[in-house]
């Protein structure tokens, strides 16, 4: 027996003829609900959504013709197909009502059985078939792929809502076009060869081209055009799926890019560490030659030359290195700001008089985990290209940007990046210089240009920060820094330890010693007094030093009361007994160290420092 996804609803006031009318559809394979009035037909129609209803025209309370009216005008359950099936309404006015009110068929009892089960079958068929069109329609439209069908000659029958917002055409505008006005002017030689494709009947899988949206701008897309048939087998109009590729070629070439400069970045890194050493011994023996040779000797002037392409060519060795990353980092808390400032002298005296600097630099910046002659090398590396980007013979500006910015880290910490920027508005830049921007030796200017932006990214990446470029031909270049800033640290002199021992003389000389290494020390006698002094701040103390054996409250117990008040706190247990064995006794994840008694001051300093350094 054949089962239907189209349930019924069987609304009739007679209950036998409902019954049996009931039984014979479910014997058929539908799923069947009853009604007896107009009022419960319509609760059972919003509660339900049958696919098909077979109505009655008198009912007890509203006409049939009123239950079909509102079916068909409630948004909900418009899409109903309505049958009626009445012995009394049948002349020719109520059919013709029956149909305008958007009846599917109408049926006069007594009818026979087959007859109904006919009617029924059809209808649910029907049914089904348009819920198949309206989900397919549901799809169409919610791809975010753009959908096209087209005519055998290329005229567009049918745009969803993606191609719309793919190429800018209403569907309105599109029907008005054919597929070939999609195509750029550099590839529509490709359009004649796919339409001959599709008329053979032949599919064209994952095509990539260009296509023009409306405002002129290309479109990189990959296209799947498929053949429509008719029931005959013929072909008779096509199917086009666009995808757009333009973010997936962007990221493509930007690894493609990445992958080419950390080879060179690689290479570049061996070729500047193995010169370096053949530099060492030319400047090395060239200058013992120079101190041999008295002021007066003629050979005296080709050494010094040797020793200045040396030095030249050391600088362009660092520069490699600074590419590669593994240039050599003094590193030293750094204020950019401050770097930006000492700076401005050699900046205004490298660069051409007709270009104006402007500084707008934050005074109250984090500070820079970083090497501050490689700061200032990235600050002129930046300054110059944006110069060179002015030229000599225009007048022009240089803005230099210092900054905070808030961020994110990982784990929903809220950290801080320390931003420099440096602007011009010189000549600019297009896509494909922007592309290769970064390449060792590559320029626009002249040749020779070296290793500026690529040091500078190299720096930068060596800082663990991140570099972009905002660029637009004619109107200028503005490139972006983003350093992270230090980790705030507490300042020695503020942390405070917490010491608990009964002996006073043991406590006393703690204090002495932790205080004369910038601690502030507190002091417990036992372990009572050292939870009252703790419960009041758990998150004021850097450490707590705990004797094991006490009276009243022992270490062992003291242990467990201070973890449940802050899980994380430093604890350092002091005992005369053997480390291994009070360590199986408490569990060396509940103690940070321990000391042995007795020790001597710097053995407690250097443990207390050693343990606050690593919390």
């Amino acid at each position: 027996m054949h089962s239907y996804r189209t349930t019924i609803l069987n609304v009739d006031d007679h209950v036998p003829a409902r019954y049996a009318r009931t039984r014979l559809l479910k014997q058929a394979g539908f799923k069947v609900d009853e009604a007896g009035t107009g009022e419960d037909a319509m609760d059972r129609v919003l509660a339900t959504r049958p696919g098909l209803v077979l109505l009655d025209v008198n009912l007890p309370d509203i006409s049939g013709f009123e239950v079909c009216r509102r079916i068909k005008s409630h948004p909900v359950t418009a899409s109903t197909t309505v049958l009626y099936l009445t012995a009394s309404a049948a002349s020719a006015e109520d059919k013709i009502r029956a149909y305008d009110g958007g009846a599917a068929a109408y049926l006069v009892e007594p009818v026979e059985p087959e007859v109904l089960l006919a009617t029924v079958r059809a209808l649910a068929r029907e049914h089904e078939a348009d819920m198949a069109r309206q989900r397919l329609a549901a799809l169409v439209e919610s791809s975010d792929d753009a959908i096209i069908a087209n005519g055998l000659d290329g005229s567009i029958q049918h745009w969803n809502v993606a191609a719309q917002r793919m190429y800018g055409y209403s569907e309105e505008e599109a029907k008005r076009l054919t597929l070939e006005a999609l195509f750029s002017l550099e590839r529509v030689t490709e359009y004649p060869a796919i339409m001959e494709r599709l008329r053979r009947g032949e599919c064209v899988q994952s095509f990539e081209t260009v296509h023009a949206r409306k405002d002129g701008g290309a479109l990189e897309v990959a296209l799947t055009v498929s053949p429509v048939r008719d029931a005959a087998g013929t072909v008779v109009s096509g199917a086009v799926i666009a995808r757009d590729i333009g973010e997936r070629k962007r990221m493509e070439a930007h690894l493609l890019r990445s992958q080419k400069l950390e080879s060179i970045g690689a290479l570049a890194g061996g070729i500047a560490h193995d010169f370096n050493n053949l530099l060492t011994g030319v400047l090395g023996n060239a200058s013992l030659v120079l101190d041999e040779l008295p002021p007066s000797h003629r050979a005296r002037p080709l050494v010094e030359e040797v020793l200045k392409a040396g030095e030249r060519a050391a600088h362009l060795t660092a520069q490699m290195l600074a590419y590669a990353g593994m240039g050599r980092f003094v590193l030293a808390s750094v204020d950019i700001s401050k770097v930006v400032a000492e700076s401005r002298g050699l900046l205004e005296a490298t660069i051409s008089r007709n270009i104006e600097l402007r500084f707008d630099l934050d005074p109250d910046l984090p500070l820079l985990d970083a090497d501050p002659t490689q700061i200032q090398q990235l600050l002129v590396n930046l300054t110059l290209n944006a110069a060179e980007a002015i030229g000599p013979e225009r007048t022009g500006a240089i803005r230099i940007v210092t900054r905070a910015e808030p961020t994110h880290e990982e784990g929903g910490r809220r950290g801080v990046n320390v931003c420099l920027e440096v602007s011009d508005d010189g000549c600019g830049m297009d896509e494909q210089v922007l592309a290769r921007m970064y390449d060792p030796f590559f320029t626009t200017k002249f040749m020779g240009r070296g290793l500026g932006l690529s040091a500078a990214s190299g720096i930068v990446r060596a800082h663990h920060g991140a570099i972009r470029v905002e660029s637009t031909p004619g109107e200028g270049t503005a490139f972006h820094v983003q350093l992270p800033a230090s980790s705030p640290k507490r300042e020695r002199g503020r942390q405070k330890l917490l010491v608990v021992d009964d002996e006073e003389v043991v406590r006393l000389a703690a204090r002495a010693v932790l205080e004369k290494h910038g601690f502030e020390v507190l002091l417990a006698e036992d372990g009572i007094a050292a939870m009252q002094l703790f419960e009041r701040d758990p998150a004021g103390f850097s450490a707590v030093l705990l004797d094991l054996t006490m009276p009243g409250m022992s270490g062992e117990h003291v242990v467990p009361r201070l973890r449940a008040l802050r899980r994380d706190v430093s604890i350092l247990l002091m005992s005369g007994y053997d480390e291994r064995m009070v360590m199986e006794r408490l569990g060396t994840a509940e103690v940070s160290g321990f000391l042995h008694k007795p020790y001597t001051s710097s053995q407690l300093a250097e443990r207390v420092k050693a343990l606050v350094a690593a919390a």
